[in-house]
C-alpha cells in the first residue's frame, strides 16, 4: 500500500475546466451532483447551499484512502474506480469485508457514530471520489429521511460483518457460507439488568456480544452463584 498523495479539487473547479468543451458549457455544479445516484432525494435548494463544500479526491492505485483507527471526516462516493475494504483479523492476516464500484458510498459513520474508522479503505484501481465533509452531510440527511435510512442501513450491515468476520469462528468461513449466517442474524437490544435467557431453557440461539458485558450464573442450592463475566466479542 502506498502513502496518501491524492489530489484534490471543488465541483466548480471541474465544471470551469469542462466549460472548455463547448457541450459542457451550460453545465452546473449542482446539475453534477443532481446526476448521482446518492443524492436522488435531496432537495436542489439543499444541493445548492452545499455544492461549494463538495470535493473531488483523486486516487491512484493501491493507496490508502482511509485507515482503520483513525478519525476520518469523509463520506465518499465513487465515481470511478473500485475500493477495497477490508480488516486484519485476530489471527494478523488481511481479510476483504466488500469492494466498491462507481455509485457505492462507504465513510457513513462520520454521521451515524463519531467513531474511529473499523476498517481501512484502499484504492484498488485508480479512483476518482467525490467527497462530503459532516457539515455538508448533516444537511443532507436533515433534509432527506430516506437519505439518513440508507445510510443507516448501510452502516449496520456493514457494522455486523465487520463485527462477525472479527471473530475467529467466522474470520475464514466461505464468503457464500459467512452470507447465509448474515442473513439470519439480528441485532438485539438487551437492557442492564435484563434475563437473557435462564437456566433449563431449550437452547435456540447463539449469541454473540457486540457491545457491553453480561454476567453468567448457576443456579446451586437454591442460590445463584456468578461463574463467569462476557465481555465484547464473546
Amino acid at each position: 500500500m502506498k502513502g496518501n498523495h491524492m489530489k484534490v479539487f471543488t465541483i466548480s473547479e471541474l465544471i470551469e475546466t469542462m466549460k472548455q468543451f463547448p457541450l459542457m458549457q451550460k453545465v452546473s455544479p449542482v446539475e453534477v451532483v443532481k446526476s448521482l445516484k446518492f443524492f436522488t432525494d435531496v432537495p436542489e435548494t439543499v444541493l445548492q447551499e452545499i455544492v461549494d463544500g463538495i470535493f473531488i479526491h483523486q486516487y491512484a492505485k493501491d493507496e490508502i484512502i482511509s485507515r482503520h483507527g483513525r478519525y476520518n471526516e469523509w463520506l465518499y462516493v465513487v465515481l470511478s474506480g473500485e475500493i477495497s475494504v477490508f480488516i486484519i483479523t485476530p489471527d494478523y492476516t488481511k481479510l476483504e469485508l466488500y469492494a466498491l464500484g462507481p455509485e457505492d458510498f462507504f465513510g457513513e459513520d462520520i454521521v451515524i457514530r463519531n467513531e474511529p474508522r473499523e476498517s481501512t479503505a484502499i484504492a484498488f484501481t485508480d479512483c476518482i471520489l467525490l467527497a462530503i465533509g459532516q457539515h455538508e452531510l448533516t444537511k443532507i440527511i436533515a433534509s432527506s429521511p430516506a437519505t439518513y435510512e440508507k445510510l443507516n442501513n448501510a452502516f449496520l450491515q456493514r457494522k455486523m460483518r465487520n463485527n462477525l468476520r472479527s471473530i475467529p469462528i467466522f474470520t475464514h468461513l466461505r464468503e457464500e457460507v459467512f452470507n447465509e449466517i448474515l442473513d439470519v442474524v439480528k441485532l438485539v437490544h438487551v437492557k442492564k439488568g435484563e434475563v437473557i435467557f435462564k437456566q433449563g431453557d431449550v437452547g435456540d440461539a447463539l449469541f454473540l456480544i457486540r457491545k457491553g458485558d453480561v454476567s453468567v450464573y448457576r443456579a446451586m442450592n437454591k442460590n445463584e452463584e456468578l461463574i463467569s463475566l462476557l465481555a465484547e466479542g464473546n
